[in-house]
C-alpha cells in the first residue's frame, strides 16, 4: 500500500505505541508527527508550546502536514489536536488512510501514565472536555475507526484486520 496510514485520536490512545508496533508488522517507515516537528525545532512539544505560543505549533504542525502527504507508504502518528485545523486533514488525507483510534476518556486515563502528561496530570477533566470537542472531528475526518483493545499488540492487530477488511473492500 503507497498510501499513507495516519492515525488521529486523543492524547493518550495510543497512536504513536500502536502505530510503531503497526509500522514494524507491517515492514513500513513510522512517522510520530510531534517528534518530527521536536527534532525540528530542537525542543519538546510542551516547550514550543511555552516559549513560542500555541499558534506557532500549529503552524509547525500545518507544515508538518504538508511534508508528510507527500510521502508514501508511512505510518503516521498525529498529535491529537491535528484535526482542529481542516488544512492539516486535507493534506494528510491527500495520500493517506484516515484511521480513528477509538478510546474513552476512562479508557485513557486509567492506562496512561500521567507524570509524562503533565497537562492531564493537573486536571484530568481536560481530556473530556477535548474528547467532547474532538470526537465529532475524528468521526467526520476518520475513513476507518478501530477500537482500543486493551493492549498494544491486540489493538494493533485488530488495526492490521480492519486495514485487510477496508482495503479487500476498495
Amino acid at each position: 500500500m503507497k498510501r499513507n496510514i495516519v492515525l488521529i485520536g486523543l492524547s493518550g490512545c495510543g497512536k504513536s505505541t500502536v502505530g510503531r508496533a503497526l509500522a514494524k508488522n507491517l515492514h513500513k517507515t513510522f512517522v510520530d508527527m510531534d517528534d518530527y516537528i521536536e527534532k525540528k525545532e530542537g525542543m519538546p512539544v510542551s516547550k514550543i508550546f511555552e516559549k513560542k505560543g500555541e499558534a506557532y505549533f500549529r503552524a509547525l504542525e500545518t507544515e508538518t502536514a504538508e511534508t508528510l502527504s507527500a510521502e508514501e507508504g508511512k505510518i503516521i502518528a498525529t498529535g491529537g489536536g491535528v484535526v482542529l485545523f481542516e488544512q492539516n486533514m486535507e493534506y494528510l488525507k491527500k495520500n493517506g488512510l484516515i484511521v480513528f483510534l477509538d478510546r474513552s476518556p476512562e479508557t485513557i486515563l486509567k492506562k496512561i501514565n500521567l507524570k509524562k502528561r503533565p497537562l492531564l496530570a493537573q486536571n484530568q477533566n481536560r481530556l473530556f472536555e477535548m474528547d467532547k470537542k474532538r470526537r465529532p472531528l475524528y468521526e467526520k475526518y476518520a475513513e476507518l475507526t478501530v477500537l482500543g483493545a486493551p493492549s498494544v499488540p491486540e489493538t494493533a492487530e485488530r488495526l492490521k484486520e480492519a486495514l485487510k477488511s477496508y482495503l479487500s473492500e476498495k
